[in-house]
């Protein structure tokens, strides 16, 4: 697996550090879902499905079918994956 880039550490600033995640996360994504080949589908719920999953791992993506957009949780809550 590719490491994370270096721009992802303790010393990004607080204000860039969810666009930088957000960005940085979308294209390791991809480069994921290029590697399969024909693509991965991950699970789809609504937001209210999504809310009740007891202790989400991190890094669990999921489509909110509520907003049609690509959810993550981050060990501290969901976020929205949006194009940078």
């Amino acid at each position: 697996m590719e490491q994370l880039p270096k721009q992802l550490n303790l010393e990004t600033p607080e204000s860039n550090f969810d666009k930088v995640l957000t960005t940085e996360l979308m294209r390791y994504t991809m480069k994921i879902f290029n590697l399969v080949g024909k693509g991965t589908v991950p699970p789809r719920m609504t937001e209210a499905e999504r809310d009740l999953i007891t202790s989400p791992q991190q890094g669990l993506i999921i489509v909110n079918t509520d907003t049609s957009k690509l959810n993550f949780y981050t060990g501290a809550g969901w976020e929205e994956i949006t194009s940078a």
